[in-house]
């Protein structure tokens, strides 16, 4: 009797742990006749991992990050968003929103799930006419690059505030905060926003603003409200987490008198000489970064620096590029100040250009844009004047000669403030952070090979968390990867607080899950591949 009882538990046991290893109850399989009904009811088209086109359609500009969707969507319009919403709803399918692919964190890709693209909508609309904005104002379908809105606003005389390299999309950029190297003069992408259309968890099409939120449902019904707080989280609360965004609506701004300016001086950052790795560039470094607190905001520019080898005997590595922007023409005056900040600095030059351009976009159509194809681990801080730059300085010279010879670090720090803190903290979504910030400093440890994948990430977080101490913030749209406190990092908890509350009113499902996203961590159920 006793063994017949112990064979029933054991059977018992077994079953329990065979189900447990099958799919969650909340996981539907997609049976391959609703997932081809689907597909056939796309005006877009679509790839899956059997199309010979989806190796190359599923690489993220990181490749590190690269995942391997189980179909991939290009939208061809809203109605195709809308039924892929609902589809990935109904069906409890992980769904990735992706306008360009440059989240280095892979926030805009999915392993199984559904990849949504969006780069085939791309219309551009300038109103030069508008009671919101006196110098007009343009929408843009989230699939455009920054170039091409660029090329299209120049043509009316007009600037938008957008990302340095043209070819990132306005996507995850604008709801990251978004800065700009016209920042300085005309503040964050997201202080120049005036409306989203977006479509949300449950299919609805939402249109949003400072003025009030519209919402069409998809039975038609049509629901107007005061409520801006959609349109708040919107401004900063980081991308891919509130919805599909169709297309933004910024304000444009007059361009500058007489072009603008751009000033570069490029200096060798280090040299080997056994068993010393020296930096001259490191006390050039200190004086720019010092100078730089005196420019007024029609000043915006980077700092980039890398330790590449520079010659085959392997005793040059390295070079620091000092870069400003002149949001204005070119003068005399302007001349002499950046003559003497060059005696300043007192280095011995590999290169350096003074360059007038005719226009915003005469500068940004000559940027060379990220091609991609590199794997890299990226780390951040936002620093503040008060921040003690040589100690940053001193950090990354510690951190180049730590770093294994097959992997490459390096920075970029872009000059941010000005106009980015004139707006009050309470207006956006914006971590307070970031916008006391006067530097957001990106760096990276970059290779080639995956084998060399998780030694290059423990580099990577032990640099990034060394880095953070000098500062008070990290930058939503280019961080570290694995911080642990990433929610007081973005947005500080107060802003956090409020960010959970409006995620769990219009995605109380977290249909749309990124990387350290808002509600990402308090995700209950299973997602299910196609």
């Amino acid at each position: 009797m006793k063994s017949e009882v112990l064979l029933n538990l054991m059977i018992l046991v077994l079953v329990a742990i065979f189900s447990s290893t099958q799919s969650s109850p909340d996981c539907d399989i997609v049976s391959p006749t609703a997932l081809k009904e689907f597909r056939d009811s796309l005006s877009g088209s679509t790839l899956d991992p059997e199309d010979t086109a989806y190796k190359n359609a599923s690489l993220m500009q990181n490749r590190r990050v690269t995942k391997l969707p189980g179909l991939i969507v290009y939208a061809s319009d809203a109605s195709d968003i809308q039924k892929t919403v609902l589809f990935a709803s109904k069906h409890n399918v992980k769904l990735a929103i992706q306008s360009t692919g440059h989240s280095y964190v892979g926030r805009s890709t999915v392993e199984g799930g559904i990849l949504l693209n969006l780069s085939e909508l791309n219309r551009i609309d300038v109103k030069l006419n508008s009671v919101r904005s006196i110098h007009g104002e343009v929408t843009v379908e989230t699939g455009n690059m920054w170039a091409r809105v660029y090329e299209e606003v120049d043509k009316h005389d007009r600037v938008v505030v957008g990302g340095a390299d043209g070819s990132v999309g306005m996507g995850g950029y604008t709801q990251g905060g978004g800065h700009s190297p016209i920042g300085r003069s005309l503040g964050l992408a997201v202080d120049s926003l005036l409306e989203v259309k977006l479509i949300t968890a449950d299919g609805s099409t939402v249109t949003t603003s400072t003025s009030g939120t519209t919402i069409k449902h998809t039975n038609g019904t049509v629901i107007n409200s005061n409520d801006a707080d959609l349109f708040w989280a919107l401004r900063g609360g980081g991308g891919g987490t509130w919805g599909v965004v169709l297309s933004f609506t910024f304000k444009l701004h007059l361009p500058p008198n007489n072009g603008m300016v751009r000033v570069s001086a490029t200096y060798p950052m280090y040299y080997y000489e056994e068993p010393i790795l020296h930096s001259p560039g490191a006390p050039i470094m200190k004086k720019f970064t010092e100078y730089v607190k005196t420019l007024d905001n029609k000043w915006g520019g980077y700092i980039l620096l890398n330790n590449v080898p520079l010659d085959d005997t392997m005793t040059y590595f390295g070079t620091l590029s000092c870069v400003l922007l002149h949001f204005g023409g070119w003068t005399q005056e302007l001349q002499n100040q950046m003559e003497d900040l060059l005696d300043h600095l007192n280095g011995t030059t590999i290169h350096q250009d003074f360059k007038n351009y005719t226009s915003f976009w005469d500068y940004e159509g000559k940027t060379t844009p990220d091609k991609g194809g590199y794997r890299l681990y990226m780390y951040n801080v936002l620093l503040q004047n008060d921040s003690n730059f040589d100690g940053v300085v001193d950090l990354l010279v510690d951190h180049a000669k730590r770093v294994p010879l097959q992997i490459t670090q390096g920075c970029t720090d872009v000059l941010i403030g000005g106009a980015m803190t004139d707006i009050p903290s309470s207006e956006t979504a914006v971590g307070p952070g970031f916008r006391a910030a006067t530097h957001s400093m990106s760096c990276y440890v970059a290779y080639g090979n995956a084998k060399d994948d998780a030694e290059a990430e423990k580099y990577g977080l032990q640099f990034g968390n060394e880095l953070k101490k000098f500062g008070d913030g990290v930058y939503f749209n280019e961080p570290t990867e694995d911080i642990p406190d990433w929610k007081e990092e973005y947005w500080g908890m107060e802003k956090y607080s409020r960010l959970l509350e409006i995620k769990k009113k219009w995605d109380p499902e977290h249909l749309f899950w990124c990387h350290h996203c808002v509600g990402s961590d308090l995700i209950r159920k299973q997602y299910c591949s196609v």
